[in-house]
């Protein structure tokens, strides 16, 4: 685990209330229309796709406000179909998860312990897709980015 912060993105992103439960229907379909926008508005994708899990305490059946954001290289000039803002800086304590998404839990129950000791939490989790694999998942490659103040 290391604590990092990162800069200021510009992206384009989708959001909604769910649980944990219901994430899956989200995981193709966002991203491909997310991605066709991007295009359509002739920008360039400026880095991996980033969940962002505002309020999740990993309980499967607790609501929290879900973000799909793919940073871009600029602000559209045309009408988006997805949102555009600015994320601002981010310090978190990140952690590296090799393999499949169902496995995700015990990369984080791994770092869990150490950051309720020893940091205050911010309420807000990014997960780095940095590779994406549907065919054979243990060749997916994930960052976790646990916001602390």
């Amino acid at each position: 685990m290391q604590v990092k912060t990162f800069p200021p993105m510009k992206v384009m992103f989708f959001t909604t209330k769910t649980t944990l439960e219901e994430l899956e229907q989200y995981v193709y379909q966002v991203a491909e229309k997310l991605y066709a926008d991007i295009c359509r508005l002739q920008l360039i994708p400026a880095g991996p796709q980033f969940w962002t899990y505002i309020g999740m305490d990993g309980n499967p059946a607790t609501t929290f406000t879900l973000e799909i954001a793919v940073p871009v290289s600029k602000k559209p000039r045309l009408q988006p179909v997805f949102q555009f803002k600015e994320v601002p800086a981010f310090t978190c304590a990140t952690a590296v998860h090799y393999g499949s998404w169902d496995e995700l839990g015990k990369t984080y129950a791994a770092i869990m312990p150490s950051l309720l000791q020893q940091q205050q939490l911010t309420g807000f989790t990014r997960e780095i897709y940095l590779n994406i694999d549907f065919d054979n998942p243990a060749n997916n490659i994930t960052e976790i980015q646990i916001g602390i103040n």
